[in-house]
C-alpha cells in the first residue's frame, strides 16, 4: 500500500510539472523608427516681396486728332513701329459741299502703336484720344504693394519677373518710382520698375509675376521648411539625430520663411542632422533608422 502511494505521488508531481507553461522571455529592446534626414546648412537668403504687374511702354502718349471728322484710314496698325512725326492715320473732315484734303495724325515720338480708341469710319474729335504710342526698347512694370510691405520697398532695389509668353525666361529690372498716395479702397501703393528690352520680347499689356529683392540675409542657418513641426502656440519644433541615431526634440526660432526653406535663428547648428520625413512619429529619445536623405 505504501509503495502504491509513493508511485501515485510521483506520478502526480510529474503531471503537475508537465502542465506548467514555459514563460516567454521579456524583450525590452525599443523599436527603431525610419526617418529621412538632411544637414542644416549655412547660406545667403534674400527676403522678397512678391506682386503682379502690367508691362507698359517706358514712354506712353495718347495721340489726339487736330480736327473733327471720321477716321478714314489707319495707316499704321496696332503693334506697328513708327518714327517720330510719321503719319499714323488720316481724318476725313466730312464737311458737306466742301472738299478737304484728309487731315493727318502723326506720332509724337518713335515707338509702336499700342492701341486705337476708334475704328475706321467712326467719328473722332480733338477732345478724345485717337491712338496711343509707346516706346518699348525699355519697359515699365507697374504693380501694387500692400500697406504692410511699403516700408520694405525703396527706389533702386533689384527686380526679377516672369511673363506667361516666355515661362522659361527670367527678366531683370529695378524699382524706379513709388507712389506717395495709397489707394483708398485697396490700401495698396503703386510701384514702378524699369527693365531693358533690347529684343523687344516684352510687349505693353503683358502680365508679369514680380519679385522685389528687399533684404539680404547673409550666412543664415537654413533647413527645409518641411522639417518644421508648426504649433498653434508658436512653439515650433524640429527633431535632430545624434551620432547614436537617437532623435532629440528642439524648439526653434524661425526667421525668414521661403517656399521650400526656412531661416533658423536659434535651436539648430550648422551641419546638425535634421529629420525631414517621419518627425511626427517621434518623441524625445526615440531610436531611429535613417533610410533616406543626406547624413
Amino acid at each position: 500500500m505504501k509503495k502504491f502511494l509513493v508511485i501515485l505521488l510521483a506520478t502526480g508531481l510529474t503531471l503537475t510539472g508537465c502542465s506548467q507553461t514555459p514563460q516567454k522571455k521579456n524583450n525590452n529592446k525599443e523599436t527603431t523608427l525610419p526617418v529621412e534626414v538632411t544637414k542644416a546648412i549655412r547660406k545667403n537668403l534674400w527676403e522678397k516681396v512678391e506682386l503682379t504687374g502690367d508691362i507698359r511702354g517706358y514712354y506712353e502718349a495718347q495721340v489726339f486728332p487736330k480736327v473733327p471728322g471720321k477716321l478714314k484710314t489707319r495707316i499704321k496698325d496696332v503693334g506697328t513701329e513708327v518714327d517720330n512725326d510719321e503719319t499714323i492715320a488720316t481724318i476725313d473732315r466730312d464737311e458737306p459741299a466742301l472738299e478737304y484734303v484728309p487731315a493727318e495724325v502723326k506720332a509724337p515720338f518713335s515707338g509702336i502703336i499700342t492701341r486705337y480708341f476708334a475704328s475706321e469710319g467712326e467719328t473722332v474729335s480733338p477732345s478724345r484720344p485717337l491712338a496711343e504710342v509707346a516706346t518699348i526698347d525699355k519697359v515699365k512694370i507697374v504693380g501694387q504693394i500692400s500697406e504692410k510691405d511699403i516700408s520694405k520697398i525703396s527706389v533702386g532695389q533689384k527686380v526679377e519677373f516672369f511673363v506667361d509668353t516666355y515661362p522659361n525666361l527670367k527678366f531683370y529690372g529695378k524699382v524706379i518710382r513709388l507712389s506717395q498716395v495709397l489707394d483708398a479702397l485697396t490700401r495698396t501703393l503703386t510701384v514702378e520698375a524699369v527693365a531693358e528690352n533690347p529684343e523687344k520680347k516684352l510687349k505693353p499689356g503683358m502680365f508679369a509675376k514680380v519679385e522685389i529683392f528687399v533684404k539680404a540675409h547673409v550666412g543664415s542657418i537654413v533647413i527645409p521648411r518641411k522639417a518644421v513641426i508648426y504649433n498653434p502656440d508658436g512653439a515650433n519644433t524640429i527633431f535632430v539625430v545624434d551620432e547614436n541615431n537617437i532623435a532629440h526634440e528642439r524648439k526653434v526660432k524661425i526667421g525668414l520663411e521661403l517656399i521650400d526653406e526656412v531661416e533658423i535663428l536659434s535651436g539648430v547648428k550648422e551641419q546638425e542632422i535634421v529629420v525631414t520625413v517621419g518627425q511626427y512619429n517621434l518623441k524625445e529619445g526615440t531610436p531611429v533608422e535613417v533610410v533616406g536623405g543626406e547624413k
